[in-house]
């Protein structure tokens, strides 16, 4: 895990699951047509948090359970909200970095 874990590394690491959740997914429903596929699963935030830290590739497992497309779209609709708030918070945070940076004192 990050030392001393700022919000702009903490906001990256979100974004940058989103991505990989995205990807996931991505290939579920690219699968889903397929006889006999199976869903992958997404590492979890934590996991993912632990290998982006050590510099690892954050990867999927195999699943068990067959393709359902309309879980799949849900789970990209729930992932496309969770990147759209990573990328505010970390906006957000180098707006106020801006502002505190360019305040007269």
């Amino acid at each position: 895990m990050f030392p001393n874990p700022s919000l702009l590394n903490l906001s990256s690491a979100m974004a940058r699951h989103a991505g990989h959740v995205h990807e996931v997914t991505g290939s579920n429903i690219a699968r889903a047509d397929m006889p006999g596929a199976t869903a992958s699963e997404a590492a979890g935030f934590a996991e993912a948090l632990r290998a982006l830290s050590e510099g690892e590739a954050v990867s999927a497992r195999e699943g068990r359970a067959p393709i359902s497309l309309d879980e799949e779209l849900v789970r990209m609709a729930q992932n496309a909200t969770r990147h759209d708030m990573a990328v505010t918070v970390w906006s957000r945070t180098l707006d106020m970095v801006r502002m505190a940076g360019a305040s007269p004192r």
